[in-house]
């Protein structure tokens, strides 16, 4: 019988849901928190679901627009996974031969000695661990989530040991999470790639917020419309050869300085 992995938030992931709640986006928190929860409505029709992972989708079409970007939360990720080690007992339960040329070879998620020793060694585990993560997803299934415009904000990625493990349930799945079912792609992410961005996503979320306050400056001292100041913000930081970011970061740096002479009243002032 497969074991029953407990899901849980990455420690990334808490973080950046934390960051939500406190810039003044308590809502999409709230969302992010209830959807990555839904591990166990989901283990009813996947049990050996892995994790789950909720991405934020870019629906603009121009580039220039980084208002709107920030303000969707495009391309961060927040996943709730079971753990390294939780998945490599899995996988070494699992574990098959794999055939190489005329020689059998063993699974690499069988590489641990039963020696137990071996088995308690913290280095050894962690590397297996690390091989395995991947590994030991064998399906995954990814469905769009509309918002009220009928565009695609957000797609949720399921991750589960199983080859076949989403068949006959994408409607129901969908239905667990307000999903569009039609939109549904399988296998788009066995190497669990949204996991590796999802470590990332608070330092993208500083950014973020960066970007926001630097076009509200603009906004602000040149008395234009934030869709204005964000095309401003791009242009002017393809001029200087920089990233938007550092750009954003510079306007932000220079108008909390006391002897800043740009327009606009300071934070330090409100």
């Amino acid at each position: 019988m497969t074991p029953v992995l407990p899901i849980e938030l990455l420690a990334e992931t808490s973080q950046a849901l934390a960051q939500l709640a406190l810039t003044g986006d308590p809502a999409h928190s709230g969302w992010l928190t209830r959807t990555l929860g839904r591990a166990d409505d989901v283990r009813r029709l996947v049990p050996d679901l892995i994790g789950l992972s909720v991405v934020g989708v870019r629906t603009v079409g121009s580039s220039a627009v980084v208002a709107s970007l920030v303000r969707t939360h495009t391309g961060l990720a927040f996943t709730a996974v079971a753990c390294d080690e939780d998945i490599a007992a899995l996988e070494s339960v699992h574990a098959t031969p794999i055939q190489v040329g005329s020689e059998v070879t063993p699974d690499p998620a069988r590489a641990a000695s039963t020696d137990p020793e071996d088995v308690l060694d913290e280095l050894r585990w962690r590397r297996l661990a690390h091989a395995t993560a991947a590994t030991a997803v064998r399906s995954t299934l990814t469905l769009p989530i509309l918002g009220t415009d009928g565009l695609v904000h957000w797609s949720i990625t399921l991750y589960a040991g199983g080859t076949r493990a989403f068949d006959d349930v994408h409607d129901e799945l969908a239905d667990v999470f307000g999903a569009f079912a039609g939109g549904a792609v399988s296998n788009a992410d066995l190497s669990f790639q949204t996991r590796v961005e999802a470590r990332r996503t608070p330092e993208l979320l500083r950014e973020h917020v960066t970007v926001d306050r630097a076009v509200g400056i603009l906004a602000a001292a040149m008395d234009i419309s934030p869709e204005t100041a964000t095309v401003y913000l791009e242009v002017a930081a393809s001029h200087d050869g920089k990233t938007v970011q550092d750009t954003a970061a510079t306007i932000v740096e220079a108008h909390l300085r006391p002897d800043t002479d740009k327009p606009g009243e300071s934070p330090r002032g409100s």
